[in-house]
């Protein structure tokens, strides 16, 4: 329900530029793999904040998240650590 348009967009919809292109650099290298990788990393950013909320203002806030300020290197260090 929330991430379908991270995923159909490959998140160029919801972050900064300078985030969405190392993505996408790293998605036309690896593949598929790092967009679930970054959608688990982006949950596990924001986790402590999320897991307060009731179900109806989850699926409000994961489409809200302020993913503009997100520091490109963490982020995808963040990704990397999950092995699928």
């Amino acid at each position: 329900m929330y991430a379908s348009c991270w995923f159909l967009t490959v998140f160029s919809a919801d972050l900064s530029f300078k985030l969405v292109v190392r993505i996408w650099d790293v998605f036309l290298f690896e593949g598929m793999k790092i967009v679930f990788q970054e959608g688990m990393a982006l949950l596990k950013l924001f986790q402590d904040d999320l897991l307060k909320l009731s179900f109806e203002d989850l699926i409000r806030s994961l489409q809200e998240l302020p993913m503009q300020d997100l520091n490109p290197d963490i982020l995808l260090q963040m990704a990397w650590s999950f092995k699928l």
